[in-house]
């Protein structure tokens, strides 16, 4: 099932109360796909067709980290990136350098590849 990218842009930029729901976790069981940022490999989910899981891969040298990147509630179509881990920290800053860099179209484009991963 192909789901228009504009359509997810819109769902994106509507999305913020769905995150600031704290009586309810997101389910970020989406996917995954795997992706390079900053050179080294990530394993990139998908949570309630909104937000963005990306775990370091094993052999990454950042393992064990992962970012959690979701609409802001501040500011529409821009996002937050968070991230935690104790891997090494030049390789998941070369990786959230990248991340930073991704727009809300390539966000978007992210999460139709997640859900477009066979279960």
């Amino acid at each position: 099932m192909r789901i228009p990218v504009l359509s997810v842009v819109f769902a994106l930029l509507l999305a913020p109360q769905a995150v600031a729901q704290a009586d309810k976790p997101l389910d970020c069981g989406t996917g995954p796909v795997t992706k390079i940022f900053g050179g080294t490999s990530w394993l990139v989910r998908s949570c309630d067709g909104i937000a963005l899981h990306m775990l370091a891969e094993p052999g990454n040298p950042a393992f064990p980290f992962y970012f959690l990147v979701y609409p802001s509630e501040a500011e529409k179509g821009r996002f937050v990136i968070e991230g935690e881990g104790t891997g090494d920290k030049q390789a998941s800053a070369a990786a959230v350098a990248e991340i930073r860099r991704l727009s809300a179209t390539d966000i978007a484009a992210l999460i139709v590849e997640t859900k477009q991963q066979k279960k």
